[in-house]
């Protein structure tokens, strides 16, 4: 068998219209079919049903049969997938859960492919085994997919882990992976070829060989990272501890100081009562202490609510953003009236960099405004979270078109290069998260929608 190999399926060959449709029409619709819904089955990217059917005519059967073809038929149709029914995932991982899917059919087919066929030679004489194996062909392609697809739903939580937390992050280990697929489609292309003399017992072992390893190293390199990133987020929950003792102590140093500077104010205040200098007591009460006491009650009222979010990580994150905002004279509203717990299903480090890249472009925007003011919601709203986080800006509407373009890109802080594009790739991680944007009146708002179901 060549790289590659392509035959124009004329009907005037196969001696019959029923073989014609049989052979090559049913053989590539089945074909096809494998492919996207194995592909649909560990990727959950559902496939309309007409996609099946036009699939036909890339005349997969034929094309599958070669490296060549069966690689240009990998290429097409993730990149199908990715630009059609994709919305959240990248190529990456289109491309892995492909691959897996065909990876696994493969397997199976090495292993029952070849013992079909000695078994139909090995009873029937070659006038009745050649028909027999010509019109079993697509019976063998379905039960080849029955076996795959019980094998791969029993590990499609595993693949998904797989991906999320290998292909996400860890791109150069996922393509090696990815080879390690390839390498069996070149085997496969070899022992078609007879460039190896092996008997079929011996690809079919092969073929398991290669779906248990596949299995195995998924699995372990999943648990490594998995490892690894517990790890981190374990030094980070000590690191946001630690801020957050810091901060606690800096607010007892500053009451301390607090304290000192008011005894004097009193004192102050106790002469000019003493002296009955009304204008002084006016003074000191709206220039001192009716500013403070506004300010206090402010920053109780702002601060005292982050006690309903329950990740110390976050709860650390958003006293710091809030502080500085408040250092800033901008006006904070904060509104977390129960206990929330940020969803598992995102990494916290990456919810952390979500909400901080959020804070950062609002305070930025914010301090540029007449009246500087951020608006902060996080709340749970049936089977899904959402995070609210408005301000003032500057301009009076805000050019969404240009935000929602891949080459837009809003810094915040000088030392600070994250913005919307870097968020927009960030969230494409997770392909239940919606983000929606929307400005008017100068103000700018995002909403983040976590679907939790």
């Amino acid at each position: 068998m060549p790289f590659f190999e392509f035959t124009i399926p004329l009907s005037n060959t196969y001696g019959s219209i029923f073989n014609y449709l049989y052979g090559i029409w049913l053989n590539s619709f089945l074909t096809s079919f494998i492919f996207f819904k194995l592909f649909s089955l560990v990727s959950d990217i559902k496939i309309p049903k007409y996609v099946y059917l036009l699939m036909t005519f890339t005349l997969a059967g034929i094309f599958a049969r070669s490296l060549g073809g069966l690689s240009l038929l990998i290429i097409v149709y993730s990149l199908i997938c990715y630009f059609f029914f994709n919305h959240k995932y990248t190529y990456n991982k289109i491309l892995f859960f492909l691959l897996i899917g065909l990876g696994y059919f493969y397997y199976v087919t090495s292993l029952i492919g070849p013992s079909f066929i000695s078994l139909i030679t090995y009873y029937f004489s070659t006038k009745y085994s050649m028909p027999i194996i010509n019109y079993g062909a697509n019976f063998s392609l379905l039960i080849n997919f029955g076996i795959g697809y019980f094998i791969l739903s029993k590990m499609k939580g595993l693949l998904q882990q797989y991906a999320k937390v290998v292909v996400s992050f860890h791109p150069i280990v996922s393509w090696l992976i990815n080879l390690f697929l390839i390498s069996f489609l070149v085997f496969r292309n070899i022992y078609h070829t007879q460039f190896l003399k092996m008997n079929n017992l011996q690809y079919g072992l092969i073929g398991l060989i290669y779906g248990i390893l596949t299995y195995l190293i998924i699995k372990y390199i999943t648990r490594y990272f998995l490892y690894q990133q517990r790890s981190i987020n374990l030094k980070n929950e000590m690191n946001s501890l630690q801020v957050y003792t810091s901060h606690v102590e800096e607010m007892y140093d500053n009451l301390r100081l607090f304290r000192h500077d008011y005894k004097n104010l009193l004192l102050s205040l106790d002469d000019a009562i003493k002296r009955h200098d009304i204008d002084q007591i006016e003074s000191i009460f709206n220039r001192v202490i009716l500013p403070t006491n506004t300010k206090i009650d402010t920053q109780n009222t702002v601060l005292s609510k982050l006690a309903q979010v329950q990740s110390l990580e976050i709860k650390s994150l958003l006293f710091d953003k809030i502080t500085l905002a408040l250092e800033k004279g901008i006006k904070v509203n904060l509104e977390i009236e129960k206990p929330i717990t940020p969803t598992a299903k995102i990494d916290t480090i990456d919810m952390l960099r979500i909400i901080s890249i959020l804070f950062d472009n609002a305070i930025n925007a914010a301090a540029k405004a007449k009246d500087g003011e951020i608006n902060f919601a996080f709340f749970d709203d049936k089977n899904n979270q959402i995070l609210i986080i408005g301000n003032t800006t500057n301009e009076e509407n805000v050019n969404l078109q240009r935000l929602t373009k891949q080459s837009s890109r809003i810094l915040t802080l000088a030392s600070h290069g994250l913005g919307l594009r870097n968020l927009r790739q960030l969230l494409s991680r997770y392909p239940f998260i919606e983000n929606r944007f929307d400005s008017n009146d100068h103000y700018f708002e995002q909403v983040i929608i976590f679907h939790l179901s």
